[in-house]
């Protein structure tokens, strides 16, 4: 199970092209403390420019205002495709942060039960590509790609690594005073450090959209379609069940039937709806459940993990760059979960 923190947006464009410039690129995702990270079992995560504007398909591993966003290894450039062999998508003039019409007419809704979940999508107006949530995972995008000629479903042009509860496009919360489990409780992590292992594992308050780290799902409270807007809202899952324990316990968290299905106290509406053929505008409204201030901090608005032209996947959004182009090498060292990172700005 793996999460990434990512960057706060209100609305994002999303591109993708089917093409696999190569497979040397590394596994990366950034860490919940904002940092990249590289994993061996995890697939580059990905997320575009919080200009309102998508990024080229062949620079699609994009960047965001925070610079939170997965990268390649040193020498991946050396397997920059050819315009033959990944087609560029032209970059769509800027989108307005107020409310715009989107596409008219709007494209069509479909739902799906393959492999024994229930997915909903959303097509764009010309039917070429469309965009996928999954109920069972609290509504989260687990598919952004080519639909013509690909049937119903999931298909292999997916740009998402759609794999578990903790990836694919979502939101999730954190708390600076309560960030780790061992603080969590009296929300004295800023003061008194928690003397639980740095690692996701102990994460403290952090509501996630699709799951907790036991893999369970969230689930939906209910999805709609009108006006060529699928929106679906969720009370998310804690990830960790056992965030707010005095102690570093963590074995029964996912063992115990009541204690992993353990809901968070915040619900989501997440909102989609395609404003040109190549570009998704997603805007999310977080609700406060309880009585309980939290402190600013990054947030997941959303985190995208994008697939790696894996698992017979044409799509591979496989490198960083900042607003301007530039590569963004991901190379250092990181402690607790084994991964690497690195911190920009764009």
């Amino acid at each position: 199970m793996t999460r990434q923190l990512a960057m706060l947006w209100t609305a994002a464009a999303l591109g993708t092209a089917a093409c696999s410039p190569g497979d040397d690129s590394t596994d990366v995702v950034p860490r919940d403390d904002g940092a990249l990270e590289t994993a061996d079992d995890a697939s580059p995560a990905d997320a575009d420019a919080d200009t309102g504007a998508d990024l080229p398909a062949e620079a699609e591993a994009g960047a965001d205002a925070d610079g939170d966003v997965p990268g390649p290894d040193a020498d991946a450039d050396a397997d920059v495709p050819s315009d033959a062999l990944c087609p560029v998508v032209p970059e769509p003039a800027p989108i307005p942060q107020q409310a715009i019409a989107g596409e008219a007419p709007w494209g069509r809704h479909e739902a799906t039960t393959v492999d024994g979940f229930h997915d909903e999508y959303l097509y764009d107006a010309t039917d070429y590509l469309k965009i996928g949530l999954r109920r069972e995972w609290g509504g989260t995008i687990v598919f952004f790609g080519i639909a013509a000629g690909h049937g119903a479903g999931i298909n292999a042009t997916n740009s998402i690594d759609a794999n578990d509860t903790g990836r694919e496009v979502q939101v999730a919360f954190y708390d600076p005073d309560r960030h780790m489990q061992n603080c969590a409780w009296n929300a004295s992590c800023r003061t008194t450090p928690s003397s639980c292992p740095a690692s996701i594992t102990f994460l403290g308050w952090d509501p996630v959209q699709g799951g907790n780290r036991c893999n369970r799902g969230s689930g939906v409270e209910s999805v709609d379609f009108a006006d060529g807007v699928l929106r679906a809202v969720t009370n998310p899952l804690f990830w960790n069940p056992n965030w707010d324990r005095t102690d570093c316990v963590s074995d029964n968290a996912c063992t115990d039937p009541a204690l992993r299905e353990r809901r968070s106290d915040v619900r989501v509406t997440q909102s989609l709806r395609f404003v040109a053929t190549h570009v998704v505008q997603l805007e999310y409204a977080v609700e406060n459940l309880a009585a309980l201030d939290h402190a600013a901090t990054a947030q997941e608005m959303p985190t995208v993990y994008t697939a790696n032209g894996t698992g017979g996947a044409d799509a591979d959004l496989w490198q960083v760059v900042d607003s301007e182009g530039r590569q963004v090498v991901v190379d250092t060292p990181a402690g607790g979960d084994g991964f690497m990172y690195e911190n920009f700005d764009s």
